[in-house]
């Protein structure tokens, strides 16, 4: 993981521009009057610099609660100014503050940044505004907060929804850099182990044609980034091979069980025309 660094799939960000902390502090009034809470100034720009940096510094040295403490002191800082509260530099913190919940495995609160930083940044490419530059630029930290959103839905079991996610990145990143790129390679094998899951899940509900469908996709993302001798990746084509044998046979039993169920109809048929023939004649020798 990148620590403070530049923005992307897996990696920090480091563009975070001015944040700060907020504080409270109670007055007390004089005899007979009730404490009242009284907002605290604003932190000075030079000030809100000075504790990002700081905060920047303790994700690189490892202080990951400390970082967290201080990314979240700059965000509710800018959240609590209204000229700020919207800016895209509160979106950098807020992604940061994410990354590195993300590393202290506080995946709720990771989620939650990333999913206000997502709804923001597709919000503005929606928009339109910018350079070409910018909007170049948005719309790859909009990949790569879908893709560290997408780690964090697998972790917490939304097996489909990190499935949408990394579908929506790998098809976004292979268009740009083709199936070969490094990062179209990490992509899909991250994208083969939520299939993989997804595979196990349908077949211990008794969906091998779903299964089957799954374990072979897996495979085949897989193995673009671990190999043919990958144990999980022969393991999957194992299990698909397993699959399809039942499938198959699931489908000839079936077969033979509406074929059956057809020669009953036609045999019910015949009965009820050959007893209709008989009533026919039957009234016929007696009007004779």
């Amino acid at each position: 993981e990148g620590k403070g660094g530049g923005e992307g799939e897996g990696e920090g960000e480091g563009e975070g521009g001015e944040g700060g902390g907020q504080a409270e502090r109670n007055d007390e009034g004089g005899e007979g009057e009730e404490e009242q809470d009284e907002e605290a100034p604003a932190m000075e720009p030079a000030m809100m610099a000075a504790k990002l940096s700081m905060a920047n510094g303790m994700w690189q040295e490892g202080d990951l609660v400390g970082a967290a403490a201080t990314y979240t002191e700059l965000v509710e800082e800018r959240e609590r100014r209204e000229e700020l509260a919207s800016h895209a530099d509160t979106y950098k913190l807020k992604f940061q503050l994410g990354m590195v919940l993300k590393l202290l495995m506080d995946t709720a609160g990771a989620r939650a940044q990333f999913e206000a930083v997502l709804v923001h940044r597709e919000a503005q490419l929606e928009a339109g505004e910018g350079s070409v530059a910018e909007l170049h630029n948005l719309k790859g930290a909009t990949l790569g907060t879908k893709y560290n959103l997408a780690v964090i839905l697998k972790a917490e079991g939304d097996l489909d929804g990190a499935k949408r996610l990394f579908e929506a990145v790998l098809e976004s990143k292979e268009a740009a850099l083709g199936g070969e790129h490094t990062e179209v390679v990490r992509i899909k094998g991250r994208l083969g182990i939520v299939l993989r899951d997804m595979a196990e899940a349908a077949a211990a509900a008794e969906d091998e044609q779903g299964a089957l469908e799954l374990y072979g996709r897996a495979a085949d993302m897989m193995v673009v980034k671990y190999g043919e001798e990958d144990e999980t990746v022969a393991w999957c084509r194992e299990r698909a091979s397993e699959l399809s044998a039942m499938v198959e046979r699931a489908n000839t039993m079936k077969q033979a069980y509406r074929e059956q169920q057809r020669q009953q109809q036609r045999q019910q048929q015949q009965q009820q025309q050959h007893y209709g023939q008989q009533q026919h004649y039957q009234q016929q020798q007696h009007h004779g």
